[in-house]
């Protein structure tokens, strides 16, 4: 038998759906966040360098004294931390970080101060630091990464898929009429509660704006 417009409709529309709000593989905050080999390009990007020069200054920054670097320590150790969180209650960061870096030193401009100045008498800023506890997270915690590969693509794809499921949703709301419909709850006034009955799962067609994605989640 062929499918009506609005089956074919709702047949496009459920695979989409299906892929938006399924759970991911990790089952926390990994599922939106960069493989280990995207975090530590994106990082190194960030901070115009290259892995080996980082790699140049891990050697450097393990061989430092707390003394008088207290400040650039604690600053890669807590990006570092960070980095390798997998739940917002630990304040995970997806995607290496560029701003606000003054809260790794617990907002406090004067430690930032520290950090920077630290950061300079070893030929180096706090970018190429964030590049550092990336390096440092990617090595020692892999299994704390994602599988994204690359940020920009994978939320441009997402959003792509959110703009034709929402036009879907529009489309079934414009034709939930040749949807199979029964009445309920019919009052003494004539009036009745309008249902729209699809494949096994009965949901009601009001409001129409809403049909599409409460049709979706029934049939899910």
């Amino acid at each position: 038998m062929k499918k009506t417009p609005f089956a074919e409709l709702v047949d496009e529309a459920l695979p989409l759906y299906h892929e938006l709000n399924a759970p991911g593989p990790f089952g926390d905050d990994r599922d939106e966040k960069l493989s280990a080999e995207a975090y530590l390009r994106e990082a190194l990007s960030n901070a115009r360098t290259d892995q080996k020069k980082i790699e140049a200054l891990d050697k450097v920054v393990a061989k430092l004294p707390e003394d008088g670097n207290k400040h650039l320590l604690q600053f890669v150790a807590n990006v570092q931390r960070q980095a390798e969180a997998t739940r917002p209650q630990d304040g995970v960061d997806l995607r290496p970080v560029t701003g606000n870096l003054h809260y790794f030193v617990g907002l406090d401009t004067a430690a930032f101060v520290g950090v920077i100045v630290e950061a300079n008498a070893i030929g180096s800023n706090p970018l190429e630091l964030v590049a550092l506890a990336a390096l440092r997270a990617t090595r020692d915690s892999p299994e704390s990464f994602g599988g994204i590969e690359d940020w920009d693509k994978h939320h441009a794809a997402i959003e792509q898929k959110r703009g034709r499921l929402a036009a879907l949703y529009q489309r079934i709301a414009e034709n939930w009429r040749d949807a199979p419909i029964e009445f309920d709850q019919i009052g003494g006034d004539g009036r009745a509660l309008i249902l729209v009955k699809f494949r096994g799962v009965t949901v009601p067609a009001a409001p129409p704006a809403a049909l599409g994605e409460r049709l979706c989640a029934a049939l899910a």
